[in-house]
């Protein structure tokens, strides 16, 4: 069965005519209200020409029942509406907007060992930085989660708690949005390639940079079984007793920039007698300070943060709303095996939903729009 990637369940009502893959809205969830509202939010000053709106407003211009940030859009383009745009609605209208973070996962679909263990096996992914002294990884977890669970990955931000940074950000920059969400989610890792984290998996290792000098090496799979898996032809040396020495991935100039001690005695810039080490290094130092085990990088791993590759912008449908975990539903070939153990309601979805890549250049127009009227809420207020 091919490799399904999941997304959290976003609907889009103001799109119910032509809806996005996935995102059709449940019977029920539209009102004229929230509608109104979407409208209000995506295209502004269209709507406000309408005579919804305008019957609304004329019959009462505080607007009761519409969506706090679609109130604050209008209040920003209509004359003589300054006295309703309050520092209390601008404060709830960041309170639905946030930065959402869930992992890439994968469906590996449904394996039955026997009748009565039926496992939905899920694949999540976790994107993770850590360090070793000088070396500098970016790694790939995989966990292996059963069906009728939340994931544990999760971190979010409201604008309302970023308030204060966003005034000195370039909200329309991806980059900057991925800073303001580690800002505040410092997520560490749930992998572990023993039973020492929350979740067994494999834990595919990449050093990326020593110091500040980026390198390229071959990847250090390590499975759940303690297994390494590791292309040796490369300049990084592996030894029998699983220990790697990275001296050899640096030129002279580049370690002598990095304050690494010179072997004094040197003749050449080659490989010295042993070929773990280049001839340039300090023996002693290269002994003491140029080696990391298998142990050690699993240790950082657990002790890195996560460091996403997407994330989402969310507005939720009221300023009470807030973002859930991931959950995996439960297969309907596991009903019967799960007859006293009711399922869990799904989440509540947003009113909106970009996804953002951390290699985008920019993000999407219709997000940019928003943003732009975000930001200038929060100069405002």
């Amino acid at each position: 069965m091919a490799a399904e990637s999941y997304h959290p369940s976003i609907y889009t009502p103001d799109l119910q005519e032509n809806p996005l893959p996935g995102q059709e809205a449940p019977a029920g969830l539209v009102t004229p209200e929230l509608a109104l509202s979407a409208k209000l939010i995506m295209d502004t000053a269209t709507t406000l020409a309408t005579s919804e709106f305008q019957d609304r407003f004329k019959a009462d211009p505080s607007l009761p029942g519409l969506h706090p940030l679609a109130k604050a859009c209008a209040y920003l383009e209509l004359d003589n509406a300054a006295k309703h745009l309050t520092k209390e609605l601008i404060n709830s209208a960041l309170q639905t907007c946030w930065l959402f973070y869930v992992p890439e996962v994968e469906d590996e679909g449904i394996e039955i060992n026997n009748k009565m263990d039926a496992i939905e096996n899920v694949t999540e992914i976790e994107n993770v930085t850590h360090a070793i002294g000088l070396c500098e990884f970016e790694s790939t977890g995989t966990l292996y989660w059963g069906s009728a669970q939340y994931s544990e990955a999760m971190g979010s931000v409201s604008f309302k708690e970023a308030h204060n940074d966003l005034l000195e950000i370039d909200l329309l920059q991806p980059a900057a949005l991925f800073s303001l969400w580690k800002q505040h989610n410092p997520l560490g890792p749930n992998g572990s390639i023993d039973d020492s984290g929350c979740y067994i998996g494999t834990i595919e290792f990449q050093l990326v940079r020593i110091g500040s000098v980026p390198v390229v090496c071959s990847k250090i799979d390590i499975e759940s079984t303690g297994e390494v898996d590791f292309d040796d032809s490369g300049a990084l040396f592996f030894d029998d007793d699983e220990n790697f020495c990275w001296l050899n991935l640096l030129s002279q100039e580049q370690a002598r920039m990095l304050g690494i001690p010179e072997n004094k005695k040197q003749k050449s810039e080659g490989t010295g007698k042993s070929k773990k080490y280049p001839a340039w290094v300090d023996r002693k130092w290269a002994k003491e300070n140029g080696w990391f085990s298998t142990d050690d990088l699993e240790n950082s791993y657990s002790e890195g943060r996560i460091s996403p590759k997407r994330i989402s912008f969310l507005i939720g449908q009221d300023e009470n709303w807030a973002p859930q975990p991931l959950y995996y539903p439960r297969p309907e070939e596991d009903a019967e095996f799960y007859e006293e153990e009711p399922e869990a309601d799904p989440p509540t979805p947003a009113l909106f939903a970009w996804e953002i890549k951390i290699d985008d250049a920019s993000v999407v127009d219709t997000l940019a729009n928003v943003l732009a009227k975000v930001k200038k809420l929060v100069t405002t207020g």
